[in-house]
């Protein structure tokens, strides 16, 4: 699985001497950073007695049966568009799956009883029997344990035999969940109608993520990832779409009826259930040209049509064939399919033959998605690619060894996009960062070790908690210094040797340092691998290596930023030695003394995983140097001395100008690393608008005329002097800015900006323009059916400086807006939402009612139907009072699963109909400002509603007297199209009052018959109902439009409830609908990244917890709340961790209160140095 991070290498520690002439020697030093701590031993297999029985004491599986294959069969009742059939009562039945497995194993130690995983599904159906003798064994119970376990127990009538093979079918059934993890449903925007007389464009499809334990959501199995097996699959679909999974297509469907065909596939190699996959789509594929493996990428046929899976597809060819010849080992199977999402919770999935991906991630546009995208696209694909090895044919015996994957699949990125992309020069750039990204998680107290106990890692929880900088980025920095450790083609040997040797099998990292000890001995044979990289591993944290220049002493100590926080959260002592010395004793070396004002430079390249500091004359003499000539420091140590240098000042190592003062040099840099590493750690202070103008001239033709230098890397710095540019308030690159924004809004249809300068002109013209600019970004987004552009323009619409725009609930109205129609109301409390609509438009202010209803209700105006009060007697003030009490702790998404419905009487020309009208003195009389006369008689109708907080469902005139027989028919009719058309989720509840022909016992039982679930009501509580709040918007409308006989009554009352909005409005990333799940995070994070909009953002996920947690909860959690540096802020963080249930996302949540800490005690030490500093420099 991808992890949008990077790393570097690190255990040997390359000190160069660099003179002002030449290069004067090169002395290479090996550190070893460890800690005292007990020998860490791997948890050993459990033993068993002869024969065991009863519930383990632990949430793992036992040892004594080991699967060895499985036969599954799956049928997820699924429609790929909206059909109009009798009980649907959702817009596609996606909500139900049945299926039935196979599994076959051995039995290594006796037992009676069978323990495998299954999680809220409804198994029945055991068959347990004997593979060897044929011989059914009797099963006499069968319980699925509702805990952390899911375990599924089975218990036998007798014993299975040591050594016997046996086979266990199991048939279930389950729900297709929502939060994208298991099976889910999806849904897409086609653009084309699916029949001639069909409007509809959207399409539904089945996909599936089980990574780390969500195959026991699909189907019982043995869900660890050491209990490997082979997948034979089976899955039934509707005949329009077509299914794919793990293994090959067996070129066979067997046609069950006119809906329904049977897609088999060929039994897999052996694989974790965690690489388990399918999907069920209409998607279409794009064919690779290779050689050996037949290639297909799939998409929206749209998308598929219009070339947009080429370059994906073009280079996961080129990145397979890399792999092959750096391993020396093949791609296992004839067939590699990958698909490109609409929803998928993480970037990539490297699921064995089905690889699957977030669409924006995958597709390249040409003409819209930029530079960076395709960069993205390829280093996705090389991760995920590189999985194949690393995971799927060699995989950790356990998730405390996650890193052997995921590290090893972000080491390998690195190098295979540089092999099939050298024009993109990205290598460097990648290690560097990476690296970056592993300092910042590892130099808290709170971080952990990157192999960690099994004991340690047992829930679900624990175990995405491992899916963090700390496995994604250290354990490739740890890799890139071991492989500089022992010489890249002895670590590569090692590698090939592992691979094959473990390949179907599982490792632990012990295996892994004993291939590359043996790889080493026959190169050198002079040292431990084990010991040297356990102390990298098995602790947390990096060392600080400081050198004296004048004395060539060296010293190393454990890298914190708050050093004081050691002895409380790790409650040990941390001692570092090098690797020749006792504990305790420093290095002296020759080869540290500068002579004759040399300057020494250490770890070059950055192939340590450490940072160093030097005593103030060498820092003097490296700054100097830059400001002089700063290639004649290796690129990539520019950008490390700029990191190291404000980072050792966080840690209090070094003073804070001596970092400041390290950056002078930069207005003279033209290459991408150190200016990545300046803006990092810089931020966007204004200081920097004068360093970057002398580069952003550099592209000033270029960029005027909207164009892009032909060469990659002047491309990649254009966009980053651009960025800096207009962030820091440079004129001539914001009125750049809001020139292409103003063509763009002016021609509207064709898009002229480049595609990579878009997101920065979008956000920059965003941000300095106002709601105009705003509207038509948000209208772009709503429009725009390219991912990469959609993600342009939600980051674009994160960088306003109005928190009203930001906000989105909407805060549309200027505070001078706000108070001119809250004096309105005051004065006049039946004015209309429509008045104050045309009253704001003359003003300048063009809005929507919704809009004016949530302004006017947050200044507490509410706006309410006059009604006469109803005659309440004792019980049913107590039924009232029970009522609210019941459902006082109910969430905000249980109410908008309700659909309400009631009966009301509309008038013609009768009190409905009573309105206000502006009008001048005296013109009272004039037509536009009377009601007319009845002429013909008046009347009334009855109308039958329904809506929900996603809108008003249908409406019917009920032209006959009311009884039961009709409001059942009224139900049937009407009841679940609203459903579907509303797209209701599963389960929801619909609500009417306590009429009699609503609580009749025949409607009572037609409603349970169709499973319907009804909110229980009390009585003369028509007043609790929200619909009446839609019965009067209804009546106001009806009586403006004036209507002169019973029909055009009825036809405009039909007219003005189709037109009335959703009476709830949920803000955007609340509706999945505007902005889908796995958005979710990025778009709050691109809030609280803009300084207007942080407050905003950590309110925002306060509130809404419950919802944004499902998407990306870590991500969430260290964006938002990175910035944090006062004693309100660390107190509100850790109010919040004390009330919520935080899951995987915990740890994070803990290291952000620390580094809040840490983040407040700095400010307050160097806040006034700062400013001091940058004041001179700005003068």
């Amino acid at each position: 699985m991808s992890k949008n991070s990077s790393v570097s290498k690190a255990f040997a520690a390359a000190f160069v001497v660099l003179t002002a002439s030449a290069i004067a020697g090169i002395v290479t030093m090996v550190i070893l950073y460890k800690t005292q701590i007990a020998t860490m031993n791997p948890t050993p297999r459990p033993t068993f007695p002869s024969t065991t029985t009863g519930l383990p004491p632990v949430t793992r599986l036992p040892k004594n049966l080991v699967p060895e294959r499985y036969k599954v069969l799956l049928w997820p009742r699924f429609y790929s568009q909206i059909l109009e059939e009798v009980n649907v009562t959702s817009p596609n039945q996606t909500a139900l799956f049945t299926g039935n497995t196979t599994v076959y194993f051995h039995c290594v130690q006796g037992t009676s009883s069978i323990y495998l995983h299954s999680q809220n599904l409804d198994v029945y159906g055991p068959v347990v029997a004997s593979t060897d003798t044929d011989e059914g064994i009797r099963v006499t119970r069968m319980e699925n344990h509702q805990d952390q376990t899911n375990f599924l127990e089975i218990e036998l009538d007798y014993a299975l035999k040591t050594g016997g093979n046996y086979s266990l079918f199991l048939s279930f059934r389950g729900e297709v969940s929502d939060d994208l993890k298991g099976m889910y449903g999806s849904t897409y925007e086609e653009g084309i109608p699916a029949h001639e007389d069909d409007t509809d464009t959207d399409r539904f499809l089945i996909a599936t993520h089980m990574e780390p334990t969500f195959a026991r959501r699909v189907f019982p199995c043995f869900d660890e990832p050491d209990f490997k097996a082979e997948f034979e699959v089976t899955i039934i679909h509707r005949k329009i779409t077509t299914a794919l999974a793990n293994g090959i297509n067996t070129d066979g469907a067997n046609i069950i009826d006119d809906d329904w065909k049977a897609t088999a596939f060929q039994p897999t190699p052996l694989m974790s259930t965690y690489l388990f996959a399918f999907t069920v789509s209409e998607f279409t594929p794009t064919p690779s040209s290779h050689h050996r493996v037949k290639i297909n990428t799939y998409a929206r046929p749209k998308a598929t049509a219009a070339g947009h899976a080429k370059y994906a597809a073009d280079i996961t060819g080129r990145i397979l064939d890399y792999f092959e010849r750096r391993f020396g080992i093949i791609y296992p199977q004839r067939t590699l399919d990958q698909i490109a999402l609409p929803d998928l919770i993480s970037d990539g999935m490297e699921n064995l033959g089905l690889i699957t991906y977030q669409e924006g991630q995958l597709l390249y546009e040409e003409g819209v998605s930029s530079l960076l995208d395709k960069e993205n696209i390829a280093e996705l694909i090389a991760h995920e690619l590189a999985h194949q090895w690393f995971g799927n044919l060699v995989t950790m015996k356990w998730w405390n060894d996650i890193w052997l994957n995921e590290g090893f699949a972000s080491y390998m990125t690195f190098y295979a996009v540089d092999a099939v992309e050298p024009d993109f020069k990205l290598k460097d750039v990648h290690i560097l960062t990476n690296l970056h990204s592993a300092f910042e998680a590892d130099a808290l107290a709170s971080s952990r070790p990157l192999s960690t106990s099994q004991g340690d890692v047992q829930t679900t929880s624990q175990i995405m908690e491992m899916f963090d900088t700390i496995t994604y980025c250290k354990g490739a920095a740890v890799l890139v210094m071991l492989a500089d450790f022992v010489d890249q083609p002895v670590f590569d040997k090692a590698i090939g040797r592992y691979l094959s040797d473990w390949k179907y099998k599982n490792t632990d990292q012990n295996i892994l340092w004993e291939y590359i000890q043996k790889a080493d001995d026959e190169s050198t044979g002079e040292r431990n691998i084990a010991e040297v990289m356990n102390s990298w591993t098995k602790q947390i944290g990096y060392p600080v290596i400081t050198i004296n220049t004048t004395s060539g002493e060296a010293l190393q100590k454990h890298f914190l930023f708050n050093d004081s926080a050691v002895s409380r959260a790790m409650k040990y002592t941390t001692l570092f030695r090098l690797i020749w010395l006792k504990p305790g004793e420093s290095a002296m070396k020759d080869e540290f003394v500068a002579t004759k004002g040399e300057w020494i430079l250490a770890n070059v390249n950055c192939t340590g995983y450490y940072r160093v500091n030097y005593n103030p004359e060498n820092w003097d003499r490296l700054i100097t140097q830059l400001q002089k000539d700063p290639r004649r420091i290796p690129l990539m140590n520019r950008g490390q001395l700029v990191d190291d240098a404000f980072n050792l000042a966080r840690a209090k190592l070094v003073d804070v100008t001596l970092a400041l003062n390290l950056t002078r040099f930069i207005r003279n840099e033209t290459e991408l690393i150190p200016w990545a590493a300046t803006i990092s750690n810089l931020g966007y202070f204004m200081y920097l608008r004068n360093q970057v103008e002398g580069l952003y001239n550099s592209f000033r033709n270029y960029t005027d005329n909207s164009t892009v230098p032909t060469d990659h890397s002047s491309q990649q710095i254009q966009i980053k002097a651009i960025n800096v540019a207009c962030s820091n308030e440079l004129p001539e690159c914001i009125e750049m800015a809001q020139h292409m924004y103003a063509d763009l809004m002016r021609i509207n249809s064709t898009n002229n900006i480049h595609p990579n300068l878009r997101s920065v002109i979008y956000c920059q013209a965003v941000a300095h323009g106002g709601k105009e600019e705003w509207e038509f970004a948000w209208d772009l987004y709503l429009r725009s059916s390219d991912v990469s552009e959609r993600d342009q323009l939600r980051r674009a619409l994160s960088c306003t400086k109005k928190i009203w725009l930001l906000s989105r609930a909407p805060r549309k109205i200027s505070p001078r807006g706000v108070k001119m129609i809250t004096r309105t109301v005051s004065k006049n409390p039946r004015t209309t939402q429509g008045d104050l609509v045309n009253d704001l438009q003359r003003a300048g202010t063009k809005v929507t009612k919704t809009t004016i209803s949530n302004t006017l209700r947050r200044q507490g105006l509410k706006s309410c139907s006059a009604r006469r009060v109803p005659l309440l007697k004792p019980v049913h003030v107590q039924a009232r009072l029970k009522f609210a009490r019941e459902h006082l702790d109910d969430p905000e998404e249980d109410w908008e699963n309700v659909i309400w419905s009631d009966e009301t009487k509309i008038e013609l020309f009768g009190k409905n109909s009573t309105r206000r009208v502006w009008r001048r003195k005296n013109a009272e009389l004039h037509p536009k400002n009377t009601i007319p006369t009845v002429k013909h008689g008046g009347g009334n109708i009855m109308l039958w509603g329904c809506f929900s907080a996603k809108g008003p469902g249908r409406l019917i005139r009920v032209k006959e007297r009311m009884n039961g027989a009709m409001y059942r028919e009224i139900l049937s009719d009407n009841l679940l199209p609203s459903a579907r058309a509303l797209k209701m989720k599963r389960g929801w509840v619909f609500q009417h009052d306590n009429d009699p022909k609503h609580t009749a016992r025949a409607t009572k039982e037609w409603l349970r018959k169709k499973h319907f679930k009804v909110l229980e009501w009390p009585s003369q509580s028509p007043d609790l109902n929200p619909i009446e709040n839609l019965w009067r918007e209804l009546k106001v409308r009806v009586a403006q439009r004036q209507p002169q006989n019973i029909t055009a009554l009825e036809e405009i009352c039909m007219e003005e409830w189709a037109k009335i909005p959703a009476t709830v409005y949920l803000d955007y990333t609340l509706d999945p609908e505007l902005i889908r799940l796995m958005e979710v995070a990025s778009s709050i994070s691109y809030v609280s990244r803009n300084v207007a909009g942080q407050a905003l953002a950590w309110n925002f996920i306060r509130a809404h917890w419950n919802y944004v947690r499902y998407g990306d909860p870590v991500t969430l959690i260290e964006e938002v709340t990175g910035r944090f540096s006062t004693q309100f802020e660390l107190e509100e963080l850790e109010r919040f961790v004390m009330d919520h249930d935080l899951g995987p996302a915990s740890r994070v949540a803990y290291q952000a209160i620390e580094q809040t800490a840490v983040n407040i005690q700095w400010v307050s030490e160097n806040k006034d140095v700062i400013l001091e500093w940058f004041e001179r420099e700005t003068a």
